[in-house]
Parts: C-alpha cells; structure tokens; sequence
C-alpha cells in the first residue's frame, strides 16, 4: 500500500510536534492531517529511535509484511501439491483396478486415459 504522505513531510511534522511550540491538534491542522495520524507518526518516530518499546520499529514492520506474504506464497504452493499429489493418486488407483485385466491393450487404454491422452 502506497504511503499518502513523503517521508520528508512526516519527518516535519514530527520534528514540529516534538518542538511543542503549538499544541498537536494545531500543527496538525495546519498541514491538514488528522491528529491521530500526527500522533501515530510521532509514536512510530519514538519506537524507531529507541524511546518507546511497546511496537515494532519500521523495519521489524516491514520485515513481518514481507515474510507473511511469503509465508501464504508457501501455504498456496504446499496446497497445490496436495491437490495434485490427490490428483495423480485418483489416475494410480484407477490403473491398478485394471490392472489384473489380461489384455495388454485394455491396460495400456487405461494408462493414455489416465495420463490425458485419448
């Protein structure tokens, strides 16, 4: 998700805040963002630097994103697997039903069948 605001722009704003030299509500006014997200940006200024410890820094954030999007990339491939591991277990078991049959050409109809060949 693209972030709204340049990060030069956050920095700013953050720094204005911290100078306390107009209450947030009215720096944040003035740059026309909400105060919560003013406030938000300054807390997440303060875990990045060290001076809060009750969240993740940016990176840590950044780092959690990318491996849960690796990790639903690994669950979708380990269900693909399982649907055709299913898939060519179904050919197999249809196969070893004809099998017992005597007539080479019977068996080998079965075996193009079950590979997609008609």
């Amino acid at each position: 998700m693209p972030r709204a605001y340049p990060e030069e722009f956050r920095q700013r704003a953050v720094e204005l805040a911290r100078q306390r030299a107009k209450p947030i509500s009215q720096i944040a006014a003035d740059l026309g963002i909400a105060q919560s997200v003013l406030h938000r940006w300054v807390r997440q200024a303060d875990i990045d630097a060290g001076q809060r410890h009750d969240g993740l820094t940016t990176d840590e954030h950044a780092e959690l994103v990318r491996l849960r999007r690796a990790n639903r990339v690994l669950e979708m491939e380990n269900e693909i697997l399982k649907r055709a591991a299913a898939f060519f277990a179904r050919g197999r078991r249809r196969i070893a039903q004809h099998a017992d049959h005597r007539d080479p050409r019977h068996v080998a109809w079965h075996v193009r069948r079950a590979a997609g060949a008609r």
